[in-house]
């Protein structure tokens, strides 16, 4: 809440987007953030007690219908922007005293868009509109922001997950991403779930994915490209890895920090055909 309250003042924020199920924890900054906050927006229902205590303070709130309407029979030209000119502000948790504010200019914003294109274009891998992306990083996250900004600068496809770590799997399998980014410490948590199914699986199913596993590493490190290492290992072995991500996935992306060796080494060759891990190194001032 403390965190909430000094990023509104701090900011001095006039507008604030918030998830109806936040709006209470945004209300309780009042009377304090009021000094700046003058309207809220839901991005679902506003109830009468909301509108009534945020009319108390002189605030205005909306529903996200209520808001668009707003814009009904109205033109407006976009006011012009420059390089230098901030485009957000990320904010740390605040976990160790007040929340720190990195300011980024729009200059960082398009160089890191830039950045993210000419990776994926160096392993034959660039976005297309057909592309579909898994929200589910939080969004004060910069990695998150970015590849969103990528998004939509292709026109390609984003989705939002539920907000429940127990049905990230469901959203996965519902929305099929063709790009899964995630931090590090979510691809060691996968790494991990791995290693306890496989070895929970038993002696001859934990026998056969070692061996699947040393013969395709074996025959990638050789020289031979992920599709052609081993056909077979990918259809018996590793296609149930695969379809847990969907089923499309064709590139997985890590930044914000290194991925370990050994994560990577794993996921190269467990992630069927063509799919490939790429390290999407960010610099950490910039990762909330």
């Amino acid at each position: 809440m403390g965190a909430v309250e000094f990023i509104i003042c701090h900011a001095e924020v006039t507008l604030a987007f918030v998830e109806a199920k936040k709006i209470p924890e945004v209300l309780k900054t009042f009377p304090k953030a009021g000094e700046y906050l003058k309207t809220i927006v839901s991005f679902g229902k506003v109830t009468p007690e909301q509108k009534e205590q945020c009319e108390g303070f002189g605030v205005a709130i909306h529903s996200w219908e209520e808001f668009l309407s707003l814009g009904d029979d109205k033109q407006f030209e976009l006011p012009l922007k420059k390089k230098s000119d901030i485009c957000t502000i990320m904010y740390t948790s605040g976990t160790t005293g007040d929340p720190k504010g990195v300011l980024i200019s729009n200059n960082s914003i398009v160089t890191l868009i830039a950045g993210v294109h000419r990776l994926l274009g160096s392993v034959d891998a660039s976005l297309d509109s057909n592309d579909v992306y898994l929200s589910f990083l939080p969004l004060a996250h910069i990695f998150d922001r970015v590849i969103e900004e990528c998004f939509i600068n292709h026109g390609a496809s984003i989705g939002f997950w539920r907000g429940d770590v127990k049905l990230l799997i469901e959203d996965i399998g519902e929305l099929k991403p063709t790009i899964f980014c995630v931090v590090p410490r979510v691809l060691d948590r996968i790494y991990s779930g791995l290693q306890l199914k496989i070895s929970s699986g038993g002696f001859l199913k934990s026998k056969l994915f070692s061996l699947a596993y040393a013969y395709k590493l074996r025959n990638m490190k050789g020289g031979k490209k992920h599709p052609e290492a081993s056909p077979l290992s990918d259809k018996i072995v590793f296609s149930k890895i695969k379809q847990g991500l969907g089923g499309n996935v064709r590139i997985i992306l890590s930044g914000a920090a290194p991925l370990a060796p050994h994560v990577e080494a794993f996921l190269k060759v467990v992630t069927r055909k063509s799919s490939e891990i790429n390290i999407l190194s960010i610099p950490q001032g910039l990762v909330i």
